[in-house]
């Protein structure tokens, strides 16, 4: 059989322009030394009674370990990208002359990198397909050893950074940073606090000088002014009897009688 793309290739979406330094270090190793040149596949093909991997094999297989490296959440090591995402981000999808799309060329690969131990997949039988296509796809340490100059110690190490972004709240389940940019989202995030603080201040200065101004009006004054802005607020009596109504007076009377007795803060 004929195999369509001979060179398939990993296409990275236009969104991933700025790439965090591991992903930048996975590439660049994966495309130096190639996954299909690791020693173990020659074991593991003639344990299970194949001949060596041919070119094909290999370049599917090299062009899968890009794009999964690429589609990894670091903090559950859960590949998210299905099966037919990835089979057409690296050009594996093939489409007959009647247009049925098959993945079957991406589905074989993944398996096979399963049983070399690269790869946890849960495999479901699909009736179009009339082949088993790997449904759940999690990376282990050996991929990491092969993908990663550091291998398992530089994946641990990017893992912990990605963790303590979304912690922060930089970054978002599945979103990968840079340092500069995380660098970036931590100054907007300290100048949205400032900014919120400093409108804290002066709404609380506002009702400060409004409570003294209240507070020093004779109390019948003040507590009619607060009754009609309690009226103006709720819009109608909401079933409010008198002995209700005074109440809320009383209670948002000692309210600003407190917030005027507050020292102002001092300015450093």
């Amino acid at each position: 059989m004929r195999v369509k793309n001979s060179t398939p290739a990993f296409t990275r979406p236009n969104h991933q322009k700025n790439l965090p330094s591991f992903l930048v270090a996975c590439n660049t190793m994966l495309t130096k030394c190639p996954a299909s040149a690791w020693d173990g596949w020659q074991l593991i093909r003639r344990v299970h009674g194949k001949s060596l991997m041919n070119t094909h094999r290999a370049s599917a297989i090299n062009s899968l370990f890009i794009a999964i490296a690429n589609h990894v959440d670091l903090k559950s090591s859960v590949v998210f990208s299905n099966v037919y995402d990835l089979a057409h981000a690296t050009g594996l999808a093939t489409v007959s002359a009647a247009g049925n799309v098959s993945i079957t060329r991406c589905s074989r690969a993944i398996i096979e990198m399963e049983k070399a131990g690269f790869l946890e997949t849960e495999l479901v039988w699909d009736r179009v397909l009339g082949c088993h296509i790997p449904k759940f796809i999690n990376v282990t340490d050996l991929f990491w050893e092969i993908a990663h100059p550091e291998g398992t110690k530089g994946y641990h190490a990017a893992r912990e950074s990605q963790i303590s972004y979304q912690r922060q709240g930089l970054a978002e389940p599945e979103e990968w940073l840079t340092v500069s940019q995380a660098k970036e989202r931590r100054r907007r995030m300290h100048i949205k606090t400032a900014f919120k603080l400093r409108r804290a201040k002066h709404e609380k200065s506002k009702q400060r000088t409004a409570a003294k101004k209240l507070t020093n009006d004779n109390i019948v004054v003040s507590r009619g002014k607060i009754g009609k802005e309690i009226l103006d607020e709720l819009g109608s009596l909401h079933g409010l009897d008198p002995k209700a109504f005074q109440v809320m007076i009383s209670q948002r009377y000692a309210l600003y009688n407190k917030i005027a007795a507050d020292p102002a803060p001092t300015r450093h």
